[in-house]
């Protein structure tokens, strides 16, 4: 297509009367122009083409000539073309429409911008006109591929959007939802001096559902029950799920402790009648804790934690109840700080290990990389999870000590394994919001690499999405210093609640990693919409240039589905279960290693 320029100058060509005798069209000079040139008299009839035009549609020139050229329009173009060029050559105005012509070689329509102008003599009359049409295909082509990305675009953004405020199963507002309509209870329960109930809910046994009936059945018993508990509520009230069999009820404007008695004993009420599901017939019932703002708590992380601590003892009495809030119930508060004594000097008893999960390459099919995972086994408390200490480690100071200590043995571990087996092994670890925003957590990585020699891409390091309201600014601030070094950066559990596309595009990132509960819906959700959401995920990931980690790989099914979605790496224990660096060393094929 021909720019401006050259259109220009064939017009100023056909303008000139002195270079056109007759106000005819200068042949030698316009049969040289990839345009087609065309030119028209005072009463819109046309009277010339080049030879471009001849070439294009395969018209004569006495075909072409008067309106003829109507002909090869496209027939959706022709009244509203005809329309415009009536109303310019009527009034004098320039003339500049988009039309789509009808080749004569292959019989494909095109699309052109055909611009003309007015040629007028000494007393201002219109003598002529004079105009071309320039082939735009090609451009309007990409203007509609443009146009139906950024369409699937903002679907996929709006519904990634939905699914950061819902839950997918059930289509109930999860956890950041409902924590964002709390705050606004809590503010308007302040201005006009109410009282809001929150109420747990955990279902009794569900975990038996699932073991003898299958995760399909007890998709199905989470929906009913979601079903049931909305029938009881106020249009005022907000249902949540936050997770497996865990439910929420936030109750506005309760006058007296009395109202939420009731509504906790018809929530109940909902759950006993029996489900009729696909594999029969199901009896369930579940435990409910209640607390009352402003009685039971000043805030609302607070208020939603008493409610679980009651319904913990409601479970405690033998389930299927309901128990209101009190003090001495906060034996969680009781539970960390236990974990936090005997966690102090952990690390120097030997009672820290390292547990390395592989991580699989579907491109060559092989090991690449291992995820560092931090196990504790206590004496007195026997084998204590992560989601259990870390959270008080983070609190009480001790995390950078313990991210040191991983950070450390990943790092031995990581050369070793690339020195026996050949390759440049890859490991990973988990970094938190509280180890990255202190300011020697970029020095401390760098000395580990120095002190083992290890390349900066050989470690990966893996940011949770749950930042929140976290400064967004001082992270990437911290996360481009440790790319600068070399080290690559993941961001783990995308496509939870807590992850937004604002981090990922602020954020310097070389990967995401996919939480597996979004994995898992592959198999377990509705097939159609979870596959919609993850296509998403990966489709955001590899526009924006970055790898896609799916973790929680647990069924051939699953596998299967991740790499036909484009997943680069898998994860996940039907993959490789988490072990020790001597039988990590084993599967790659090298010698033990370790101490």
């Amino acid at each position: 297509m021909a720019d401006e320029s050259s259109v220009d100058a064939a017009a100023s060509v056909v303008v000139e009367p002195d270079l056109v005798p007759g106000l005819r069209a200068p042949t030698f000079l316009a049969d040289t122009l990839p345009q087609i040139v065309w030119t028209a008299d005072a009463a819109g009839d046309v009277t010339y083409f080049n030879r471009s035009w001849y070439e294009y549609t395969g018209l004569s020139p006495m075909q072409s000539v008067g309106s003829g050229f109507l002909q090869v329009l496209h027939p959706s173009d022709v009244e509203r073309t005809a329309a415009r060029w009536e109303r310019a050559w009527r009034d004098g105005e320039p003339y500049e429409i988009e039309y789509r012509l009808r080749s004569g070689v292959d019989g494909e329509h095109r699309w052109f911008l055909a611009r003309a102008n007015a040629v007028r003599d000494e007393c201002g009359r219109i003598v002529q006109w004079s105009g071309t049409s320039t082939d735009i295909d090609e451009q309007k082509r990409f203007e509609e591929q443009v146009r139906r990305y950024a369409a699937e675009l903002k679907e996929s953004r709006a519904e990634l959007t939905r699914l950061a405020r819902h839950d997918a199963l059930t289509g109930l507002p999860n956890r950041m939802l409902f924590e964002d309509r709390l705050q606004q209870a809590l503010v308007s329960a302040d201005r006009h001096g109410q009282m809001v109930g929150v109420f747990f809910i955990d279902l009794d046994g569900f975990k038996r559902v699932n073991d003898t009936l299958g995760h399909h059945t007890g998709d199905a018993l989470l929906c009913e029950v979601a079903r049931r508990l909305a029938t009881g509520l106020r249009a005022t009230d907000t249902l949540a799920r936050l997770g497996g069999d865990e439910f929420v009820v936030l109750a506005l404007e309760i006058e007296r402790p009395h109202d939420a008695i009731a509504l906790a004993r018809k929530l109940l009420a909902h759950v006993a009648e029996p489900f009729e599901l696909e594999g029969g017939r199901v009896r369930m019932s579940a435990s409910i804790g209640v607390s009352i703002y402003p009685r039971d708590a000043d805030g609302a992380s607070t208020l939603l934690r008493h409610a679980d601590v009651a319904m913990y003892r409601a479970k405690q009495s033998g389930k299927n109840d309901a128990r209101f809030y009190a003090p001495e119930m906060n034996a969680s508060a009781q539970e960390r700080m236990s974990i936090a004594t005997r966690l102090d000097g952990a690390l120097e008893r030997g009672e820290m290990s390292l547990r390395f999960q592989p991580q699989w390459d579907t491109r060559s099919r092989s090991v690449d990389s291992f995820e560092a995972l931090l196990r504790w086994n206590n004496p007195e408390l026997g084998e204590v999870a992560p989601e259990r200490f870390v959270p008080v480690a983070e609190d009480n100071g001790m995390i950078l000590a313990l991210c040191e200590w991983v950070l450390d043995g990943s790092c031995r571990e990581a050369v070793r394994w690339s020195k026996a087996s050949g390759r440049a092994v890859r490991v990973a670890m988990n970094v938190s919001l509280v180890q990255l925003d202190r300011d020697d957590f970029v020095p401390m990585v760098s000395r580990a690499l120095d002190r083992h020699a290890l390349p900066p891409q050989q470690l990966e390091l893996e940011l949770t999405a749950r930042m929140g309201t976290y400064d967004v600014l001082a992270a990437h601030g911290k996360m481009a210093a440790l790319r600068e070094l070399g080290v690559r950066l993941t961001m783990d559990d995308f496509g939870t609640p807590y992850s937004t596309i604002d981090h990922v595009l602020r954020l310097p990132l070389d990967a995401l990693k996919v939480d597996q509960r979004i994995v898992h819906d592959l198999e377990d959700a509705p097939r159609e919409g979870s596959e919609r959401v993850m296509r998403a995920l990966v489709g955001l990931a590899h526009s924006l240039g970055l790898d896609v980690v799916a973790d929680g790989i647990e069924t051939d099914a699953q596998r299967r589905s991740v790499i036909e979605l484009g997943c680069g790496r898998l994860q996940g224990y039907l993959l490789g279960e988490p072990m020790l660096a001597e039988e990590a060393g084993v599967l790659l094929g090298a010698e033990p290693a370790g101490e």
